[in-house]
């Protein structure tokens, strides 16, 4: 033994005497030293095994044996076997077990195996005749991964296109069945279509190792996945599922709506039921926008004691067909479609109201008598929210009668379209003049095969200007409206007489003006809308003296109004409400600017109120207001304008005055007031409103 208490691996021979040899036997030490020095009395580990070890992996470090005498010292005897054996526990020694000891008296261990479940092992040493050795304490872990088996979410029913409610899951041990971990296992789908979340793993302390999330095919059937492990070359876990379709989710009420972009629709209501078709309290039903954008308030719902749950859908911007997903982990899922339309136009009139959406479909709403709705069935009473117009046709620009009961407008290949009363011809199809029983339900073409590039629709007639600048009216001519020096109704858009060529018209209730090709105005029709003191009816067109050069003009029940190049708002005819603006009652022959000195950008005059919005985008209206057609919050008449009421409502981007309402556009947003007596405000009533009301679908 060396300073520090080693044993050399060699050491000198020693003999001992006879007298001892007794001794030595009793001591254990039954054979002779090879060269005749001390006697072996027992066993000393000279190399300790590893302090851990792999069940089923050879030992790390493995043990050496030392024959030692009475006193500790090595004794170099050759041929004694030393028996290896494990003290404690389940657990078997493999390797070779029993080995004799070299000529330094040392019994080397070369491929001791340890196997057996976890835990702390100790290895016993024995030799026959010497003393027993064992090593300290040895924490047998686990080996390398063997086998691989199912551990959970196997044969499981669940829904299509769900989740299962278990995730399946494998567990790898190793030859001795103790788990085994982070070893990594990889999920797939291999039949029924489904998917997985998280399919690549790894074993946690229990070898256990867990797929996130299974979800079953969108068809019916046996659905498999597979487990395999590059640990496990051909080792592999197969789990079969099976995809039932359940009841779905039911919509009570709101599917299918129409509204304007970003509007909120009525509410929505879903039914869930259990398998057995009950319906089921307390289920969780998630609403989520798929097409289109938008939102749902609220976003998630919990059924009722009848299996009801509601919700409201706030449309998107987007233009079109909207979707939604409606889920619940009680029930399959249901989708939810809308039809969302972004206004560009809004044309208010006497009774009724129509507007003109992004997507070229036409809506109109109010009384429907003479069927001036063009929805396609018999006259009905007042329709109190915006309906489409019947045909399908895709509408550049329209209007609706400001006194009487049709409407027109410009489809998109250029020709023209008109719906409603037929009574005065003004259809302008051809057809003779019709009573209230065979009005058109829907809009029919023009006749003349012309291409328009603008329609005006007045009381009982309308005109339109054509792409080469003739203009041409049609309807009610008992005041010779239709300029073509008659006073006969035609029932087809008829020329007018002069030979002028005019890029503006506007149709009044009796009467027409018209902007020439060489910017000067003319008139025609019943003749104290635009000539002070006459009450004479004027056939032809005729010359309006002004030096103002008119950009547009809008004709209104007995007068008319202009906005100049410049931007001046103007107006002339009968002035009994106030209508022309200029802060008097008096009638005016000329056009008379309208007072506040403002400079307009748009300007609408139809009925008895004219409106428009001012360079600096605010909106304001003068005239008559019984019904509220100023949309001031009053029911007073003024000949000044007026703002419009409350700030919100200082933003249109577009007005027009009717008969008996007033129309805009916040942005894409119509807001309408004024007399709601048939529900040409579109709001879903007929009660007056004297501000901006929401137009809105039902």
């Amino acid at each position: 033994m060396d300073s520090a208490g080693r044993f050399e691996p060699r050491f000198r021979s020693m003999r001992v005497g006879c007298p001892l040899l007794v001794l030595l036997a009793a001591l254990g030490c039954g054979t002779s030293p090879t060269d005749g020095g001390a006697m072996a009395a027992r066993l000393l580990l000279a190399s300790q095994p590893a302090e851990e070890a792999q069940s089923g992996v050879l030992l790390a470090t493995q043990p050496v044996i030392q024959l030692v005498d009475v006193a500790g010292q090595p004794v170099a005897q050759r041929g004694v076997l030393v028996s290896a054996l494990v003290l404690n526990g389940e657990a078997t020694l493999s390797g070779l077990t029993a080995v004799r000891t070299d000529s330094d008296g040392q019994a080397s261990f070369t491929d001791l195996i340890l196997s057996g479940p976890v835990g702390f092992r100790t290895l016993r040493f024995t030799a026959s005749g010497l003393s027993a050795v064992q090593s300290d304490p040895i924490e047998l872990k686990a080996g390398l991964p063997a086998t691989m088996t199912l551990a959970a979410g196997n044969n499981l029913t669940g829904r299509i296109g769900r989740e299962l409610s278990v995730p399946p899951a494998v567990r790898v041990s190793d030859a001795a069945g103790n788990p085994v971990s982070g070893v990594e296992v990889i999920f797939t789908v291999t039949g029924g279509g489904g998917l997985v979340t998280g399919g690549t793993q790894r074993t946690g302390a229990d070898g256990v190792a867990t797929l996130t999330a299974w979800t079953l095919g969108s068809q019916p059937g046996i659905n498999t996945l597979t487990a395999t492990s590059p640990a496990l070359a051909g080792a592999s876990v197969v789990f079969t599922a099976t995809a039932v379709v359940v009841n779905p989710i039911q919509i009570i009420s709101g599917n299918s709506q129409q509204g304007f972009a970003e509007d909120t629709l009525e509410q929505i209501v879903v039914l869930v039921r259990d398998e057995a078709a009950t319906p089921l309290p307390g289920a969780l039903v998630s609403f989520e926008v798929t097409v289109g954008g938008g939102s749902f308030s609220p976003a998630t719902a919990t059924t009722d004691a009848n299996g009801l749950a509601q919700t409201k859908w706030v449309l998107g911007s987007a233009i079109g067909t909207q979707e939604a997903s409606v889920t619940s982990p009680a029930a399959g899922p249901a989708k939810l479609t809308a039809t969302a339309d972004a206004w560009k136009q809004i044309a208010p009139g006497w009774r009724h109201s129509c507007g003109l959406a992004e997507s070229g479909k036409a809506y109109c709403w109010g009384d429907n008598d003479f069927n001036q709705l063009g929805i396609g069935t018999p006259p009905s009473s007042s329709v109190l929210n915006p309906v489409p117009v019947s045909g399908g046709l895709s509408f550049t620009t329209l209007q609706a009668s400001a006194g009487g009961n049709f409407s027109c407008g410009i489809v998109v290949d250029g020709s023209g379209y008109c719906w409603g009363s037929n009574v005065n011809g003004q259809r302008g199809d051809g057809t003779p003049p019709q009573g209230i029983g065979n009005s058109t339900r829907f809009p029919t073409q023009l006749g003349g095969g012309f291409s328009w590039q603008q329609i005006s629709v007045g009381g009982d007639h309308a005109c339109g200007i054509t792409l080469t600048g003739e203009t041409y009216c049609w309807g009610n001519n008992g005041s010779g409206s239709l300029g073509d020096g008659t006073t006969t109704s035609r029932i087809a858009p008829t020329l007018v007489t002069g030979g002028l060529l005019f890029k503006w018209i506007a149709a009044g209730r009796a009467h027409t003006c018209g902007i020439t090709a060489t910017d000067q105005v003319y008139c025609w029709g019943q003749s104290i809308a635009f000539k002070s003191g006459s009450n004479s009816n004027v056939l032809v067109p005729t010359l309006v003296p002004t030096s103002v050069v008119f950009a547009m003009l809008s004709s209104g029940w007995i007068s008319t109004c202009g906005l100049s190049t410049t931007g001046g708002a103007y107006c002339w005819g009968s002035n009994g409400s106030g209508q022309i603006g200029d802060g008097t009652f008096s009638a005016r022959a000329t056009p008379t600017a309208v007072a506040g000195g403002f400079t307009w950008v748009t300007l609408e005059m139809r009925g008895q109120t004219g409106c428009g919005i001012t360079t600096t985008g605010n909106s304001y209206c003068w005239g008559y207001n019984d019904g509220g057609e100023l949309g001031n919050g009053t029911q007073t008449k003024s000949n000044i304008p007026v703002p419009i009421a409350g700030p919100a409502f200082s933003t249109f981007t577009a007005i027009q005055s009717g008969g008996e309402v007033g129309c805009g556009l916040i942005g894409t947003r119509p807001r309408c007031w004024g007399s709601n007596k048939s529900g040409q405000v579109g709001d879903g009533t007929k009660e007056m409103r004297t501000v901006p009301t929401p137009v809105r679908f039902p």
